[in-house]
């Protein structure tokens, strides 16, 4: 087992690994102190092989510890998507909006059932 570093003290941080479920306690690090803070609640994902793989390949690419890119990556998405809730704004992709202005420049065809509705509600 790898040594644990000088900053992490007494805490220790576990990981539970079985074929489709991965327990990782999370813990913060504050960088301006380099004292450690145990997180306040524990976060189980189950993710297939091919997922935790994608993972654990992003958070590499950033140079953070799985836990590190999880914890970031979803508590951004939430908190933008809570915002975005809260304004009642609809945040769509870039190929969503271009999907979405294409069905609105595409001519409809109006049934007949709301081609009635549309005289009458017209007064003819």
């Amino acid at each position: 087992m790898a040594s644990k570093p000088a900053w992490l003290g007494s805490q220790d941080i576990s990981l539970d690994c079985n074929a489709y479920r991965y327990t990782i306690t999370l813990f913060t690090v504050s960088k301006a102190t380099s004292s450690m803070v145990h997180a306040s609640s524990t976060l189980t994902v189950r993710l297939d092989p091919d997922s935790k793989s994608f993972v654990a390949r992003a958070a590499e690419m950033r140079h953070v510890s799985v836990s590190d890119y999880v914890r970031s990556v979803v508590v951004a998405q939430a908190r933008s998507e809570i915002q975005a809730a809260e304004q009642q704004v609809i945040l769509l992709t870039p190929a969503e909006q271009q999907e979405f202005w294409q069905a609105l420049q595409e001519p409809t065809a109006l049934t007949r059932a709301q081609q009635s509705l549309g005289a009458l509600m017209r007064g003819e």
